[in-house]
Parts: structure tokens; C-alpha cells; sequence
């Protein structure tokens, strides 16, 4: 039997602060998460999948406040917040 699990998601982006609780398979991975976020919120795939490339570098991930140790290989447990902001280039 697969074990799932549940992680707390907090996205920083244009319309501000927004929270979503989603269920993943064990052993997931901050890339996984990506991948299924985008395939599920149609509104922030060009944020978090950049065309052919894959995964997006430019956003600032965070695992409970911290940064991840292996980048998007960081594996997720039950309960991780995970906080995702886009780099914002301007000026």
C-alpha cells in the first residue's frame, strides 16, 4: 500500500499571500510538488514550470522557514510548510 502524505503550501505572488494543503505520495520531493502544483493551478505554471526546461530556478523555496539543504531534491515529510515566492527583477 502507497503511503501519502500532507504538506501546508504558501504561495507569494501577485495577488499576495494564498494557502493550499496538498496530499502527496511518500518519499516526495520539492520537484514533485512543483510538477503537480502546476499540472493542478493552471494561473502560476508558467511560474513554477519554465517551458521546455522544467522546473523553475528562479523561486525562492522554503521548508519550514528554512532553505532546503538539496535544492528540489529536498525530500518532503508529513506536515512541512512549504513556502514558494518568485524572484522579482525590476526596478
Amino acid at each position: 500500500m502507497v503511503k501519502m502524505f500532507e504538506v501546508e503550501v504558501e504561495f507569494f505572488f501577485t495577488k499576495g499571500k494564498s494557502v493550499i494543503y496538498e496530499k502527496l505520495f511518500e518519499g516526495a520531493t520539492i520537484r514533485d510538488l512543483l510538477i503537480v502544483l502546476s499540472s493542478k493551478y493552471e494561473q502560476i505554471k508558467d511560474v513554477l514550470i519554465n517551458g521546455n526546461k522544467g522546473v523553475e530556478q528562479e523561486i525562492v523555496t522554503l521548508i519550514n522557514g528554512k532553505y532546503p539543504k538539496n535544492g528540489l531534491l529536498t525530500r518532503l515529510k508529513d506536515k512541512d510548510r512549504v513556502t514558494l515566492i518568485p524572484i522579482v527583477a525590476g526596478g
